[in-house]
């Protein structure tokens, strides 16, 4: 018997995983509110966490808001519909399900309609044309944002950089556009 999931807990007596009655209702909430598609993961995890639903803190035992992958995790797993996965297999189990088949794939259509929208094409014009003075591998590049409180502005910058794929530890600096250009 494994770490129980958020709603359930290991009954030592049969051991079995039960449903938690203290939070398997918020859990079975937490999964009803997704997926409407208006509730992201950090929403629920502080949602989760103000009726209860927890991760064990690991330094000083409190509890803490349960981490965004958790919740993903939690969102993903087969385990609450009543099977669950072991070695790449599904297996039906033997634990009283928290949700529906179909609530967990209306869910799993809400998890990848989210993920196709973050895709975002960067068209770096410098980068595979380049090589890197220091090792001779190509530089690659990466978009970063900042925001100037007093102007109240968001400015993007582009810096370029070794990718680094040489065995020897190349510490070539980043240079942003215009200095690459100039």
């Amino acid at each position: 018997m494994g770490i129980a999931p958020p709603g359930y807990f290991n009954n030592r007596l049969t051991r079995k995983m039960d449903l938690d009655p203290k939070t398997s209702q918020y859990v079975k909430k937490a999964w009803q509110l997704y997926s409407t598609g208006q509730y992201s993961y950090q929403q629920l995890a502080d949602w989760l966490f103000k009726k209860g639903v927890t991760a064990k803190g690991r330094d000083d035992g409190q509890p803490k808001v349960l981490a965004v992958n958790a919740v993903y995790s939690l969102l993903s797993n087969p385990f609450y519909y009543g099977e669950f996965k072991y070695n790449g297999e599904i297996y039906q189990g033997v634990h009283q399900p928290l949700i529906t088949k179909d609530l967990f794939d209306q869910v799993q259509g809400v998890i990848l309609s989210r993920s196709k929208n973050r895709k975002t094409e960067h068209n770096f014009e410098l980068t595979n044309l380049i090589k890197c003075s220091g090792c001779g591998y190509m530089i690659t590049a990466e978009e970063h944002k900042k925001y100037y409180k007093t102007t109240n502005r968001m400015a993007t910058y582009v810096y370029y950089h070794c990718s680094k794929k040489s065995r020897t530890r190349c510490n070539q600096p980043y240079i942003t556009e215009p200095n690459l250009v100039s």
